[in-house]
């Protein structure tokens, strides 16, 4: 998944050398106040519920890409422009949207999302990354973690995921997070929250390519949830879509491992 790899970026980055020993010292006490624990429910059991939920999330990360008054802008050229939400109500950590084209088509794009056991195809960050459950034919459960970088704990998540179809031609996939039985917080690892992420693939250049568009908003928790850090994994999660872009183009192209 994706969120890894912006979370392992921002681990990495938080680690080198240059930061100094102050800095790293005060990301390394974490933050002064006790963050709170990812509050967010396991998936409903009934469908109907389900797909009520499904079709919210799906309208919201809809609306949402569309208020261009609300991004200001991060990258404005080259393969990927980027954006950071304005608006406060995003939190401390940074609400990120990415739009870009891939030299590969939407079926082979689309592919890569779809299927857990390809996330290190294009996430060197990836430790692991499975699926724990199906809720319905377009919804799962996934489960993701990153490698322990430099003195950071590594981090995993709980992602509730949902892939549909949208009017006119694309399809979606709307991540959030979640809780799950068979995969509960432990010591061996922080457990980081998936605010809202999706991905928006289209047919591009009479369909051999893609338009694709990232959201992203993650909470890595731990130490880096500090204020200083989160300042420092903001400005990180705003410039890795330029590079995700192109490891997904690289993947896509390629046959699958």
């Amino acid at each position: 998944m994706r969120v890894v790899a912006l979370c392992a970026l921002l681990l990495a980055a938080s680690c080198d050398a240059r930061l100094g020993s102050r800095l790293r010292a005060r990301l390394l006490s974490g933050p002064r106040k006790a963050t709170a624990t990812v509050g967010h429910d396991a998936p409903p059991t009934d469908g109907a519920a389900l797909r009520r939920g499904n079709a919210a999330n799906v309208a919201e990360v809809l609306k949402l890409v569309e208020e261009k008054d609300r991004w200001a802008p991060v990258v404005t050229s080259g393969r990927c422009r980027v954006w950071r939400l304005k608006s406060a109500g995003s939190g401390r950590h940074a609400c990120v949207l990415a739009k870009g084209e891939l030299d590969a088509s939407p079926d082979a794009v689309y592919a890569l999302f779809a299927d857990a056991k390809r996330a290190k195809e294009f996430n060197e960050f990836c430790e692991e990354c499975v699926d724990v459950a199906t809720l319905d034919g377009r919804t799962k459960v996934s489960w993701s973690a990153t490698k322990k970088i430099g003195p950071f704990k590594a981090r995993d998540f709980v992602t509730l995921c949902h892939f549909a179809d949208l009017p006119g031609g694309g399809r979606i996939v709307v991540n959030r997070a979640a809780k799950h039985a068979s995969r509960p917080a432990t010591a061996a690892y922080e457990r980081g929250e998936v605010v809202l992420a999706a991905n928006i693939v289209r047919a591009a250049g009479g369909g051999s390519k893609t338009e694709l568009t990232l959201l992203t908003q993650i909470n890595p928790r731990g130490a880096i949830d500090s204020g200083l850090g989160a300042a420092i994994s903001n400005k990180l999660v705003a410039r890795s879509p330029v590079a995700f872009f192109d490891a997904i183009e690289r993947a896509a192209r390629a046959p699958p491992r």
